[in-house]
């Protein structure tokens, strides 16, 4: 008698959590206070698309590895970060990135957005200086001015050993860490 309450007990719960556990979400996306869109995460095995039909590669799991640096900023992220035209992936001393020429009014007001993959350096190997630790979404972050202090990079650990670099270049890396604050926290939430 004991043995089928027990046995009963766990079918019962395993029932209960099938029903309340589904792939499915409801809703539609909704912008976030960092101005970047929440999205749904993806289950191992099934698939997942924000309202808007295009994916988010990485969200919820997954490593730097199967992701491409060029699938990190979506269509919408480029137009809310002022990016035209489409990026350009390379490999280049240890990372795969993705650039993109932001254009401005003035040639010199212009910059290049960069998103970079690190497969083998965490946030401890960021090079720069006026170096600043903080946190974007739900990752460490360390900001530094890179390039003679012509660069700003947000840069986003996804492991100890493993991160991503939002990096924006052109003539006042300062002046460029308010929109490299806004494309780091876009790429966040598909990362790992």
């Amino acid at each position: 008698m004991k043995r089928a309450v027990l046995l009963s007990s766990i079918v019962g719960s395993l029932l209960l959590g099938a029903v309340g556990c589904s792939n499915d979400t409801d809703g539609s996306p909704v912008p976030s206070a960092g101005g970047a869109t929440s999205t749904p995460v993806d289950e191992p095995g099934g698939s997942s698309e924000p309202s808007t039909g295009q994916t988010s590669p990485g969200s919820g799991g997954g490593s730097l590895a199967s992701m491409e640096p060029c699938d990190l900023l979506t269509e919408a992220d480029q137009a809310e970060v002022g990016i035209s035209g489409s990026g350009t992936e390379k490999e280049l001393a240890g990372s795969r990135f993705c650039d993109w020429r932001v254009r401005k009014e003035t040639a010199s007001a212009g910059y290049t957005l960069s998103v970079q993959i690190w497969e083998d350096l965490g946030l401890a190997d960021v090079q720069g200086t006026e170096k600043q630790t903080s946190t974007v979404g739900s990752h460490e972050a360390v900001r530094a001015l890179r390039t003679g202090g012509s660069a700003c990079s947000i840069s986003l650990g996804v492991g100890a050993k493993s991160r991503v670099d939002v990096v924006l270049t052109g003539a006042d890396g300062t002046a460029l860490c308010a929109p490299a604050a806004t494309a780091a926290a876009l790429v966040e939430p598909k990362l790992p």
